[in-house]
C-alpha cells in the first residue's frame, strides 16, 4: 500500500525539485516586475492622460546618459563572464570590472543629479521632474543592490566555495540592466 502511494505521489509531480534560493529570487524578480511595472505605468498613464504633460527640454544630456547606459549595459557582459567557470583571476577580474562599470554607473547618475539641482530642477520642478526623479532614483537604489549582492557574493563563488548565490545576483544584475534600458528608452528619448 505504501508503495502504491509513493508511485502515485511522484506520477503527480511536474519536474524536477527548484532548489529554495532559485525559487526565492524569482519571486522576489517577479515582485520587482510588478514594481517597475507599477511605476513605468503610472509614469506612461500621467504622461498619455495629461493634455499638458511637460517636456524635459535641454537639460538632460542625452549624450552622456547614452554612455552611461552603454557602461551598465557593458557591466552584463562582464558579470556573465566572472559567473562562468574558469580560472578565479579571470573570473575576479570580471567581477571587479562589473563593480567598477556599476560604481561608474551610480556616480554619473549623481553627477547628472548634481547639474539638474545646480539648474533648479527638483522633483517638485514639474509632473515630468517628478516621475524622473521616482524612476531613476528607484532604478539608482536597485543598482547599489545589486553591486552590494555581488560583491558579497562573486567573491566566495570566485574563490570555490560551492553555491548558486552568485549566479542569482547576476540574474538580478541582468534585471536591473533591462529595467535600465526601458527607463532610458522612455525618460531620455521619447
Amino acid at each position: 500500500m505504501a508503495e502504491a502511494h509513493a508511485i502515485r505521489a511522484a506520477d503527480h509531480e511536474s519536474g524536477p525539485a527548484i532548489e529554495p534560493g532559485r525559487l526565492g529570487v524569482w519571486l522576489f524578480l517577479g515582485s520587482e516586475v510588478l514594481l517597475f511595472a507599477g511605476l513605468i505605468g503610472s509614469y506612461l498613464f500621467l504622461r498619455t492622460g495629461s493634455r499638458e504633460f511637460p517636456a524635459p527640454g535641454g537639460e538632460l544630456d542625452r549624450l552622456a546618459v547614452a554612455f552611461n547606459s552603454a557602461l551598465l549595459v557593458a557591466s552584463s557582459f562582464t558579470v556573465t563572464r566572472a559567473v562562468k567557470p574558469g580560472a578565479p583571476g579571470r573570473r575576479a577580474l570580471w567581477l571587479f570590472v562589473t563593480l567598477v562599470l556599476g560604481a561608474i554607473f551610480l556616480a554619473l547618475q549623481a553627477h547628472e543629479y548634481t547639474g539638474l539641482v545646480e539648474h533648479g530642477i527638483l522633483p517638485r520642478t514639474n509632473l515630468y521632474w517628478s516621475c524622473f526623479f521616482v524612476l531613476t532614483g528607484v532604478h539608482g537604489l536597485h543598482v547599489f543592490g545589486g553591486l552590494v549582492a555581488l560583491a558579497f557574493t562573486g567573491p566566495r563563488a570566485i574563490h570555490g566555495r560551492p553555491g548558486i548565490a552568485f549566479e542569482l545576483a547576476s540574474l538580478y544584475w541582468h534585471f536591473v540592466d533591462v529595467v535600465w534600458i526601458l527607463l532610458f528608452t522612455l525618460l531620455y528619448l521619447l
